[in-house]
């Protein structure tokens, strides 16, 4: 399978789907984080793609590169951390990503938190930033999470076109 994970500062999540087998292509706006993130792929003996990248608008030349290649995109709170004003143009990227048949597996906390980032992703914002873009397909609570975040997982899928 082949993912993607935007906002994946030093690798955390990148570095886990690589060592389950999948292609893993990692984003993030800083440069230090991306040193680390390909320091700890190359320490582990795993191959990720790693990008310096604004996952708004990544720029032509990569955007070409990563349109329409991907399976999953993994977006675990870069969407809590970004400007709301940014929130439209980061998901119409995410599902740009996406082949026809993938999905977005997103985590996303619902602090009840005003002000941020992290920002509060509460089940309606969700649902209302979604419509157009993306269907979704399911939505839970997380489990034995940290109990001030509420976290909550949705799968979702690319609303047809």
């Amino acid at each position: 399978m082949r993912v993607i994970v935007p906002g994946a500062g030093v690798g955390h999540d990148a570095l886990a789907w690589a060592q389950a087998g999948h292609e893993v292509v990692a984003l993030d706006f800083a440069p230090a984080a991306v040193a680390r993130l390909r320091e700890r792929a190359a320490e582990a003996g795993l191959t990720i793609e790693a990008h310096v990248a604004d996952v708004t608008n990544p720029g032509p030349a990569l955007n070409d590169g990563l349109g329409g290649r991907f399976d999953l995109v993994w977006e675990q709170t870069c969407l809590c951390a970004i400007t709301p004003e940014l929130r439209g143009a980061y998901l119409a990227q995410a599902r740009s990503w996406l082949t026809p048949d993938g999905s977005m597996l997103a985590l996303l906390w619902n602090t009840g938190n005003e002000g941020g980032p992290p920002y509060d992703m509460p089940p309606e914002l969700v649902e209302r930033l979604m419509t157009g873009l993306f269907v979704i397909d399911k939505f839970a609570p997380v489990t034995g999470s940290n109990p001030n975040r509420r976290e909550h997982l949705y799968w979702l899928r690319p609303e047809p076109t």
